[in-house]
Parts: C-alpha cells; sequence; structure tokens
C-alpha cells in the first residue's frame, strides 16, 4: 500500500496521536526521510521552546483567588 505522509500526521505522531498503522509506517520509513526528520526535529524544537515551567506564587493565587470570587457574588 502506496501512503503519503503529510505534515499533520507527523504531527500527530510526535503528540503519539496518529493510528497504529501510521505509527508503523513512519517509524520504519523515517531513516528514508530525512524531510520527516528534519520536520519531526522542528516541532521538537518549538515544542521546548514553548514549554512553560513556571508556578505562581502564592501572593498571586490569592489575589486571583480573591478576584474570582467577588467577581462570583456581582449583584446584576
Amino acid at each position: 500500500m502506496i501512503y503519503n505522509i503529510t505534515k499533520t500526521e507527523l504531527l500527530k505522531y510526535f503528540y503519539n496521536e496518529c493510528s497504529p498503522s501510521v505509527s508503523q509506517l513512519i517509524e520504519k520509513e523515517l531513516d528514508a526521510n530525512p524531510d520527516w526528520k528534519k520536520y519531526l526535529n522542528y516541532i521538537e524544537t518549538v515544542h521546548n521552546l514553548t514549554k512553560i515551567n513556571l508556578k505562581p506564587n502564592d501572593t498571586l493565587v490569592s489575589m486571583i483567588l480573591e478576584e474570582s470570587a467577588a467577581t462570583e457574588h456581582h449583584s446584576l
């Protein structure tokens, strides 16, 4: 079977969301397709650059909760 792998399928593959048959095909043919590798490396770079590993401090959390509580009891 001839199957044309698209960038969308490579993106799904990166996030483990493609079908098992497509995933197997990509893994089998990855070494023979440098453009696929390049695109997957690009996706990984973007993914790593956009990760946010920040935890808001307790003061900020308190302020957000206070504002949220104040808007829950507004009068019409």
